[in-house]
Parts: C-alpha cells; sequence; structure tokens
C-alpha cells in the first residue's frame, strides 16, 4: 500500500495513492473504505469556498434568500468539521507506509527504491496540479477575485517550499498543496526511524516522537512561522498510524471495549469545541488524530464484518480512495474555475448549498481523467525506475 496527502491552509483531507484493490474478507478493507470517506470529505469542505454563498450571509440577511434556501444551508453545519480529515489521511499514511517493512531489517531497506517511488508518486502529479491551477488563475479567478499567485509564491511551491523560509505563500488557486511538503518531510524522516526500530520498540519511539509533536505545536501557537505548516506538529499523528500498522501485522490490535467507545465521541466532540475556540486551535489536531486513530482501530476489530457491507457502498469508497490524491490536487482549481464562470454569469455565488453539492459529482469524473492520463502513468514510471 502507498499514501499521499495534502491539505488546505486551515487542515483539510490529503489523498492517498491506490491499495491493491480489497478482496472479500480482505483485513484491510476498511483501510479503502477510510480513504474514500476521506476524499470525499475534503471535497465537501471546499466546495462551500467558491460555489455557496455561506452560511454568514443567509444568516445576515434572511431576506434576500427563499425558504428552501435557508433550510438547505442547515446541512452545511458538519462540513467545516470535514477539513480536519488531513488527520485521518496522516495516519493512513504512517500505516501504509510502514506496513510493509513491519519486522523487516535495516539492511533489507533499499532506501534507493524507496525514495524513487515515493518522489516520483508524489511529485510529477503534485507539480501537474500546479500547473493546472496557475492557468485557472490566468483564465478565470481575476473574474472573480481580482487576484493571482505571485511569482514568489508559484517558484517556491513548484519547489514544495512554499511553508518554509517566511510566511507561508500559498497558489491562490490551489491552496490545498500546503500539506504534500509535509507527507515528504515524513517520508524523508521514514528510514531514521527504521534504523531504531532493531533498538527500540516503535512504542517507545512514540514518546520521543510526541515530545518533538508538542514542542511544535507550542512554537505554533506562539507565532513562529515554520512550525504552522512543518512536520513536528504532526509527525505523532503519522507514527501513530505505523503503530496500527505493526500491530495489524503482529495481530495484537487491542480489542475494542466499551473505554474506546466513550473515548471516540469524547476525542471528537474535543476536535469540534477547539475548532471553535480559537485559542484551542493548537491542540485541535490531537483530538482530531486520536479520534481517527480509534476510528481505524475500530474498523480494524471488525473486519470480519466489514465486507458484508452493500458492494456498491465499498465499491464507490474504494474508487474514490483510488482517485482520492488526484481528488485532492484538482478539487480545488475546478471548484474555483466553474465558481469563477458562475459569478461572471450572475454576479453572486450558488444560493442553495444542495446547488453547490452538484459540482462535487462533477469533480469525481475530472480526477478520474486526472488519475488516469497524469498519476497512474507515474505509478508505473516509478515502478519501473525503481526496478532497474
Amino acid at each position: 500500500m502507498d499514501v499521499k496527502s495534502g491539505a488546505i491552509g486551515e487542515p483539510t483531507i490529503a489523498p492517498v495513492t491506490p491499495a491493491p484493490k480489497a478482496r472479500t474478507g480482505d483485513q484491510l478493507v476498511w483501510i479503502d473504505i477510510l480513504r474514500g470517506l476521506a476524499a470525499i470529505g475534503v471535497v465537501l469542505h471546499h466546495v462551500r469556498v467558491d460555489l455557496w454563498v455561506g452560511w454568514q450571509a443567509i444568516r445576515s440577511n434572511p431576506a434576500a434568500y427563499t425558504e428552501f434556501d435557508r433550510a438547505a444551508a442547515w446541512l452545511s453545519a458538519p462540513l467545516p468539521f470535514l477539513g480536519a480529515g488531513v488527520m485521518l489521511f496522516f495516519l493512513l499514511s504512517g500505516f501504509c507506509i510502514h506496513y510493509p517493512y513491519v519486522d523487516s531489517k535495516p539492511e533489507d531497506f533499499k532506501t534507493r527504491v524507496y525514495a524513487i517511488r515515493r518522489f516520483i508518486r508524489i511529485y510529477p502529479p503534485y507539480l501537474a496540479a500546479l500547473l493546472l491551477s496557475l492557468l485557472v488563475e490566468r483564465v478565470s479567478m481575476e473574474l472573480m477575485l481580482g487576484e493571482s499567485t505571485s511569482l514568489n509564491a508559484a517558484i517556491r511551491s513548484a519547489f514544495m517550499l512554499q511553508n518554509y523560509g517566511g510566511p507561508t505563500v500559498a497558489v491562490v488557486g490551489n491552496p490545498s498543496l500546503w500539506s504534500l511538503p509535509i507527507e515528504m518531510e515524513f517520508y524523508i524522516l521514514y528510514p531514521f526511524l527504521l534504523l531504531l526500530l532493531p533498538r527500540f520498540s516503535l512504542s517507545t519511539l512514540l514518546w520521543g516522537v510526541g515530545l518533538v509533536s508538542v514542542a511544535g505545536a507550542l512554537l505554533a501557537k506562539n507565532h513562529v512561522q515554520w512550525f504552522h505548516y512543518s512536520f513536528p506538529r504532526y509527525w505523532i499523528i503519522w507514527c501513530a498510524g505505523a503503530l496500527l500498522a505493526e500491530w495489524q501485522r503482529h495481530k495484537v490490535l487491542p480489542k475494542w471495549n466499551w473505554i474506546f467507545t466513550a473515548l471516540l465521541p469524547l476525542c471528537t466532540a474535543g476536535g469540534m469545541a477547539t475548532r471553535m475556540v480559537h485559542s484551542w486551535k493548537w491542540i485541535e489536531d490531537y483530538f482530531w488524530g486520536a479520534a481517527f486513530f480509534l476510528l481505524i482501530l475500530w474498523g480494524l476489530n471488525k473486519s470480519a464484518n466489514l465486507p458484508r457491507w452493500k458492494p456498491p457502498f465499498t465499491k464507490a469508497m474504494i474508487f474514490l480512495g483510488t482517485i482520492s490524491y488526484s481528488l485532492y490536487l484538482i478539487h480545488f482549481p475546478f471548484f474555483r474555475f466553474c465558481g469563477s464562470l458562475y459569478y461572471n454569469q450572475f454576479k453572486d455565488k450558488p444560493h442553495n448549498l444542495l446547488f453547490s453539492l452538484l459540482f462535487v459529482l462533477l469533480a469525481i469524473p475530472v480526477a478520474w481523467l486526472f488519475y488516469r492520463f497524469i498519476e497512474k502513468p507515474t505509478h508505473q514510471l516509478a515502478r519501473r525506475w525503481a526496478g532497474k
């Protein structure tokens, strides 16, 4: 299994590369299902940016909108929290990267093969999405926002340096790209963790990783710019996914019990509360990380029953998981392109959220095309180059 991820200026979901197709009874079918759910979650979170007037506009001037528009607006209540799904993808990334290497010896780790596969699978589609986003800006962004990405931001983003060397810069047409440099950092650090595993257990190493993450979160809270969007804050979450992989491979997963059942809604509530209280936002990621950790653990415990889920649902989630990286990379510029055309025609954003959600469905075939002609060929190229 392979995983990639990405996010937006506030945490959002990031995508994962395709895992092997789940077979009936496959214990990892839950990973595929979560990947699909995470992918559609981030898209639902972002569609509101350019393709809906927003809750505040409707609330401040209800007379300007129909009763149907006002009723549909209530569907937006859970959508802001879907942005925390990047923590789920960091967990899935740690799980899927570590899973094949559990119990492997350091001397068996092929650094060249690992580096080629990780780089080629992430960077070429990332660069293609960046160029597409800049093109979208040229064609349509100024119709609505009147702004475009600076040359400095474009160059830094091309080299995956947008999070470093000063204030984080974003591509106006696709601010979702900030977490991919963080994923690259995880990939760079992983071989060093493998070197330590023969001497220390992963659960022991997590204490040190946890200290790094707490320090990173505190520095970010105190406005040390580099720590806002870099690996220290999120490393413990990624490594917790690796721990789940180790438990799964060793068949020592903790059995699901009433304590976990109680903790799951408590962690979810903590994530929601800290999202709304600005002064607590620095610990929000850890509440969501804990909630998603428990969610993965629950599914791995219940894996014997998961294949009994309705096949169309499971197949749909696996399909979304397969194209999740492409969907993540292109959904924002797609929404902004559609939003700019709509705004240019009607001088406003769509009023009804249900109409806006139609663009989520439209984004899926566009992402499939990106996957088919850009991302999938990079998988083949990575395998070919790594095998030489």
